[in-house]
């Protein structure tokens, strides 16, 4: 959409989306990477991704299969050092 000659981007997220994108922006700038753009440790981003698709999965009312809860627990313990510092 352009406004006043400017492009902007509207964004529509529900409550749990939204508490996502802030915990990948405020951790991104914490550490002082682009999180938002992918960039940063692999195990920080994979986290990410699967804390993402577990959400949309929940979203679609899809029940999480026993691998990718192991996925995606195995994700958050590698994780859980950067939300430490």
């Amino acid at each position: 959409m352009i406004r006043d000659g400017r492009m902007i981007e509207i964004q529509l997220r529900d409550p749990k989306a939204h508490e996502w994108a802030l915990a990948v922006e405020r951790t991104g700038a914490r550490l002082g990477i682009g999180l938002k753009e992918g960039e940063g440790p692999d195990d920080l981003v994979e986290y990410f991704r699967l804390a993402s698709l577990g959400m949309y999965r929940e979203r679609m009312s899809e029940q999480p299969s026993p691998a990718f809860v192991r996925q995606f627990n195995d994700a958050r313990a590698r994780a859980v050092r950067y939300f430490r510092r």
